[in-house]
């Protein structure tokens, strides 16, 4: 956790202006305020800090000052891109994780996903991704799109692949993760209907590769 001063929260908050300007694009309709000077006058005003909250390898945390009014959150990723969700079918049937979410504490079911890592592509992450979760030998793998799973405070969009493969690993206990089971696609989609898989990221993605392909 960093020191949430406003000199500290506005210098962090300046440079990403300065490196990652497409966070920052303009909008009438929900406009930034990008001056120091106001951003300040504000936080005097009201005591909310505005700028860079908080940062980890994997999230930054941003309080942005609208239209000089009133804050909105969002959480972005660390890395400009590379996130993944991989649709994994072996044999005509959907590879799933039952693995525990931390900021849940519970389980879901959910296809095998990562952050984005600095210096490879989203393929190369959603194939390090299948090696480190499932021990995957590869078939094929095609990009399929990308999903925004949470506008409301998620910055950033996942791109999804879909990979076939001809063998996995039933290892367990990396991650959370305590099962890896297969689904026929009948199952998959009583599986949804009856809130067993709840996770945004896999049903989006879910939905996203029946219509693609």
């Amino acid at each position: 956790m960093k020191n949430n001063s406003f000199e500290d929260c506005w210098s962090d908050y300046e440079a990403l202006i300065l490196h990652r300007p497409e966070l920052f694009r303009t909008s009438e309709l929900l406009p930034i305020v990008t001056d120091k000077e106001q951003a300040r006058a504000f936080h005097k005003r009201t005591g909310q800090c505005i700028g860079v909250i908080y940062k980890s390898p994997y999230h930054i945390l941003l309080v942005d000052l609208i239209d000089g009014k009133y804050t909105y959150e969002r959480l972005i990723p660390a890395m400009v891109r590379g996130a993944v969700v991989i649709v994994a079918v072996k044999d005509g049937k959907y590879i799933l994780l039952k693995q525990y979410r931390h900021a849940l504490r519970d389980f879901e079911f959910s296809f095998p996903r990562g952050f984005g890592e600095q210096g490879i592509s989203p393929e190369e992450n959603a194939r390090k991704e299948l090696a480190e979760e499932i021990g995957a030998d590869v078939i094929s793998m095609e990009y399929i799109g990308s999903v925004a799973a949470d506008s409301g405070i998620l910055g950033t969009k996942v791109d999804i692949f879909y990979c076939e493969i001809s063998d996995y690993t039933t290892n367990t206990g990396i991650e959370g993760i305590v099962e890896i089971i297969e689904v026929s696609p009948n199952e998959m989609d009583k599986m949804i209907s009856s809130n067993e898989i709840s996770d945004g990221y896999t049903l989006s993605a879910y939905f996203l590769s029946k219509m693609k392909l």
